[in-house]
């Protein structure tokens, strides 16, 4: 009958699931230490020829696409500005949407977005407060809103894509 018809394929979807929950775990793994490298371990080592105050006055930045105003008003762009500015946005975009891809398949409470959202907002300004204040790179309101975007394309991604599922 066809009540027992769904409740078989639930279990066979069920299994699959949980199936695919290590892999997805260790996957997540793998993407949370390229992300700590990248935006922390990264910057050890520097030093800097300033006061730790003035290090944190010149590498933090609450203007939101400050750098986009810059750019764009910027008369003469060469074409290492050009790359530089292209590489930080889609780095900050793409940074994140593995993170929105991977976190809800293997934490079921973050499936819903509000707390995906809220969780993932903490994490990066966690991130971008360690890297100012540790002097290992600096706090922009530019990445947090990039990252942001990431994490939600690819939470929105996650919901598109039943095999994640």
């Amino acid at each position: 009958d066809e009540f027992t018809k769904k409740i078989l394929k639930y279990n066979r979807r069920a299994d699959m699931r949980k199936s695919k929950k290590p892999i997805l775990i260790a996957i997540f793994a793998l993407y949370c230490a390229a992300l700590a490298y990248l935006t922390l371990l990264k910057g050890i080592g520097a030093t800097f020829d300033m006061t730790y105050a003035e290090y944190i006055k010149a590498n933090s930045n609450i203007i939101p696409f400050f750098s986009f105003y810059v750019f764009i008003t910027t008369p003469y762009k060469s074409a290492v500005v050009v790359k530089y500015f292209l590489i930080n946005l889609a780095g900050n975009l793409l940074l994140f949407l593995p993170w929105g891809l991977l976190l809800p398949s293997i934490a079921g409470k973050l499936r819903s977005f509000g707390r995906f959202f809220v969780f993932t907002s903490i994490v990066i300004v966690i991130i971008e407060l360690l890297q100012l204040f540790l002097m290992l790179g600096c706090a922009d309101i530019e990445d947090y809103l990039l990252n942001i975007i990431g994490a939600v394309t690819g939470f929105f991604l996650y919901r598109k894509l039943d095999f994640l599922h």
